[in-house]
């Protein structure tokens, strides 16, 4: 497998789910001291984010309401703070 299927997998598992960064993160520390010392997969979610965007995969978060049934994207952000 390589890094960046082994990578989108693990970011595609953390979205599906609802994983914190801070969690997905102690995920990766973990598996990556089970894999053995040359392995070259990322101990942190920030080393993660590093990886997809020299490939041009970057995100944008888009904040939803309470019941996911709005999105709020630019300006309308701020509203859902009030």
């Amino acid at each position: 497998m390589t890094l960046l299927l082994a990578v989108l997998r693990l970011v595609n598992v953390k979205a599906r789910y609802g994983w914190s960064d801070k969690s997905f993160s102690s995920l990766l520390q973990v598996v990556h001291d089970m894999l053995l010392e040359e392995n070259t997969l990322p101990k942190s979610y920030y080393q993660v984010k590093k990886i997809l965007c020299l490939m041009g995969m970057e995100y944008q978060k888009i904040h939803a309401c309470s019941n996911d049934c709005i999105l709020y994207r630019h300006e309308f952000q701020e509203i859902i703070r009030m």
